[in-house]
């Protein structure tokens, strides 16, 4: 079983085998998904945190951001969840390699 923890400050990893935690590692991602997505889009923290939440339906920073953009923050994240994988991967070599 693993379990993913997500937090706002710290985010770790557990592999559990056979009842037991086998692997437990925190995440380093470097930066908080809230402020990729406020320094993204330009805006203050409440309202990156609601985009990201989803709690503002058709949310627009401004007039000439793309819609795609806006709606998911994919490109805000981009990087900041492709280094979640590479730490998630990285957890599941040393529990496969042990």
């Amino acid at each position: 079983m693993v379990i993913l923890q997500l937090g706002a400050k710290e985010s770790s990893i557990s592999i559990v085998h056979a009842g037991y935690p086998y692997v437990i590692r925190s995440l380093s991602i470097p930066q908080h998904l809230t402020e990729a997505i406020a320094n993204y889009h330009q805006c203050d923290w409440l309202k990156a945190r609601h985009q990201k939440t989803g709690r503002l339906k058709n949310w627009k920073p401004d007039a000439t951001q793309k819609e795609e953009d806006t709606s998911a923050g994919t490109a805000a994240l981009s990087s900041q969840l492709e280094n979640l994988v590479l730490e998630v991967e990285q957890t599941f070599k040393i529990f496969t390699n042990s």
